[in-house]
């Protein structure tokens, strides 16, 4: 006798839900800064198991466009959004296509307690030196440019980036990564520029927030 009444009260929650379920976008490879002639596959994701047929894609202000599966392939700087069938539209994913020599790179999105890799890459006139959070040296990048958070917590939040130098022994600097741990998960915050003025150098800034060069 008491199972009508409780179905009563699940189903306008159940329907609720199926409303207002987002769209989910994620990027292979993961990072959201890569290089300019780079290229990101952005696949869609929906509630329901299957694959949708067809997926809409937004890129700021430009018209959307259609695709007749949930995957794109993109080279351009911008902020993306999609909308699977069945599902609302996603939040907005910012890539940069960086022209920079130097860039610091992170995924999109973790949950707390994963680990995470901050990877930093150099064009080849580029020599790696060294990862920071906050103004603080983390490591020296002799031999690798992975910096590895083994588990993310909330001492890990912070500002990254990382320097390097050139042939002519002139110090690079990177984008900025911010981490900011919220509840179960944080979110990952790029491209934003070094702001800070090193003596007897001047800052040049790079075109899209890619990084700053000193000469």
């Amino acid at each position: 006798m008491l199972l009508w009444p409780l179905m009563l009260v699940l189903a306008p929650v159940s329907g609720q839900l199926a409303r207002t379920h987002k769209s989910v976008i994620s990027l292979q490879p993961p990072w959201t800064t890569v290089f300019q002639g780079e290229r990101v596959t952005l696949t869609c994701k929906e509630f329901h198991f299957y694959s949708p047929q067809k997926t809409k894609w937004y890129l700021e202000k430009e018209i959307p466009r259609e695709t007749p599966a949930n995957t794109l392939e993109v080279g351009e700087s911008g902020e993306y959004r999609c909308q699977a069938r069945g599902s609302s539209l996603s939040s907005p994913v910012r890539l940069v296509f960086s022209p920079a020599s130097l860039i610091l790179q992170a995924p999109l999105s973790v949950f707390e307690g994963d680990s995470v890799v901050l990877r930093c890459r150099a064009k080849p006139e580029i020599t790696l030196n060294t990862i920071y959070k906050d103004d603080n040296v983390l490591a020296f990048l002799n031999k690798s440019s992975d910096f590895q958070i083994p588990r993310a917590s909330l001492k890990y939040n912070g500002a990254y980036h990382c320097t390097g130098f050139n042939r002519s022994n002139f110090p690079v600097s990177s984008n900025i990564v911010k981490i900011q741990v919220q509840g179960k998960g944080f979110i990952i915050l790029q491209s934003e520029l070094v702001k800070r003025r090193l003596p007897g150098v001047t800052e040049v800034e790079r075109e899209e927030k890619g990084g700053l060069e000193y000469h």
